[in-house]
């Protein structure tokens, strides 16, 4: 991986759904199997029943496009090398956080560490008023890992995921969520097109 790295002069993302913690970017993970979408309509309902309907198509269409990396803010630490090395082989990378602030469509987010997962209380700090925040479901993590001090970079909400297995009605909400992120500004025209 890190000869991929410094070859290709790039650091990969990866979608959520790779992760190996299920508890990271659980909501997410929900929203994308059947036998949970009840609950989650239902804890939409109860956040706010004239949006429920908007509200998961959001989440069902924009869990598929966030990706992610995690990296630490310590500066060593013996657990790090040992949980996550590869038969005791890892090499370090130090990035610039100003560096990384430049680049597009990156953002780079502190981990909350909770001792409880709360689904209604996941969903409300996903939905802040008319302001939708997708990202903040995979910046909760479980307590057990706070020693880890992890910020996460977080990307990719890519314009174009509108394949074409998603239904009519899929597509047209997708298509709202983005007019309103273009209203907003948190897209630009070329990126809204």
């Amino acid at each position: 991986a890190f000869i991929d790295i410094v070859q290709r002069r790039s650091l990969p993302f990866v979608h959520h759904s790779l992760w190996q913690d299920p508890f990271e970017g659980y909501v997410l993970q929900l929203c994308n199997k059947s036998e949970y979408h009840q609950i989650i309509i239902q804890a939409l309902n109860e956040l706010d029943p004239n949006k429920t309907s908007f509200r998961f198509g959001i989440l069902q269409n924009f869990s598929h496009t966030i990706f992610g990396q995690s990296w630490t803010r310590k500066s060593e630490s013996d657990a790090l090398w040992r949980i996550y090395s590869n038969n005791n082989r890892a090499i370090r990378i130090e990035v610039d956080e100003d560096l990384v602030s430049r680049l597009h469509d990156v953002r780079a987010k502190p981990i909350t560490y909770v001792t409880n997962i709360d689904l209604l209380s996941d969903l409300s700090e996903l939905f802040v008023g008319e302001k939708i925040k997708i990202d903040r479901a995979l910046l909760k993590k479980r307590a057990a890992f706070s020693h880890e001090e992890e910020v996460r970079l977080i990307s990719g909400i890519d314009m174009n995921y509108l394949p074409d297995n998603r239904t009519e009605n899929d597509k047209s909400m997708m298509k709202f969520a983005l007019s309103k992120m273009l209203e907003s500004g948190k897209i630009s025209q070329e990126e809204f097109a």
